[in-house]
């Protein structure tokens, strides 16, 4: 779809499952390529906060990992984006499976999450606990801010990670999320070489981490390759029991009209009939 405006702002990527069949069949490859073929994600007929179908991967016991990439083509690679803000949002529900928790409580045991990943660029939202994170609570589990290969900005970096920091969320209070739960997340990072960047995490419409004035890319030619889910699952111990990762609405976009339409600031599993609206007014490049 293409429209004309004075303002120029991009939609790189979005998917929301709801044209796609839920007759058990796999993701769409392209745009998505899953490296273990028996761990592709499937689209499921099911009541979402953004419709009525959403993609899923359902993990064995110990599965270490569901790496998959996306890829749109002629979309990525995504170039020209140095002093650019992307924002990288979603819709997310991780649902136990005879009610066993997926990581522990404490300790390290995380998944690299969704992450944005190219030329000089990494970032993710990973999920799960870190050892230098309070305990979660029972049967919840927490998220942070992760830079890795390039580790950008050690003197910020807590034990690889970035720490909550916003709205009374921190590292003995890091926010606790419910498994079976429909929750929404948004990951900002203002692209830039020097200390003028910018990385942000909004959780269920609620800003959990912010950190300007950093570095976000590690040369002055970086790219967006691809979107990467399910990188490693449970590490280091790789014990995660099976249990469903749902996912709906992924969106990669540089304009944040785009994510207060599509609902991503909202609470935790929206009432019905509040659907969010698609994006629109935009250059849109889409993948069929």
């Amino acid at each position: 779809m293409m429209f004309s405006g004075s303002v120029h702002a991009d939609t790189y990527f979005y998917w929301n499952a709801e044209s796609t069949p839920c007759d058990g069949s796999q993701l769409p490859n392209p745009p998505f390529w899953t490296q273990d073929v028996p761990y592709r994600g499937r689209v499921i007929c099911g009541s979402t906060p953004e419709g009525s179908r959403f993609f899923e991967f359902q993990t064995v016991a110990a599965q270490t990992s569901a790496y998959t990439e996306i890829h749109p083509s002629p979309t990525f690679p995504i170039t020209n984006i140095m002093g650019k803000t992307l924002y990288l949002a979603y819709y997310f529900n991780f649902t136990r499976i005879n009610g066993l928790d997926i990581w522990h409580e404490n300790g390290d045991s995380a998944d690299k999450g969704i992450e944005l990943v190219g030329s000089g660029i990494r970032w993710g939202i990973a999920r799960g606990h870190w050892s230098n994170l309070a305990t979660n609570l029972d049967h919840r589990y927490t998220v942070w801010g992760s830079n890795p290969t390039y580790h950008l900005n050690r003197s910020v970096e807590q034990y690889d990670i970035y720490l909550p920091n916003q709205n009374g969320y921190s590292a003995t209070r890091p926010i606790q999320l419910s498994y079976e739960t429909w929750h929404t997340a948004i990951m900002s990072v203002r692209i830039a070489a020097d200390n003028t960047g910018s990385f942000s995490v909004w959780i269920d419409g609620v800003k959990i981490m912010e950190y300007n004035n950093i570095k976000t890319t590690a040369n002055t030619s970086p790219t967006i390759a691809h979107i990467i889910m399910g990188g490693t699952i449970a590490q280091p111990a790789y014990d995660a029991p099976a249990h469903k990762r749902q996912f709906d609405a992924l969106i990669l976009t540089d304009n944040w009209q785009d994510i207060v339409n599509g609902g991503y600031l909202s609470g935790s599993t929206p009432p019905a009939g509040t659907s969010p609206t698609p994006p629109s007014g935009l250059r849109v490049m889409t993948v069929q």
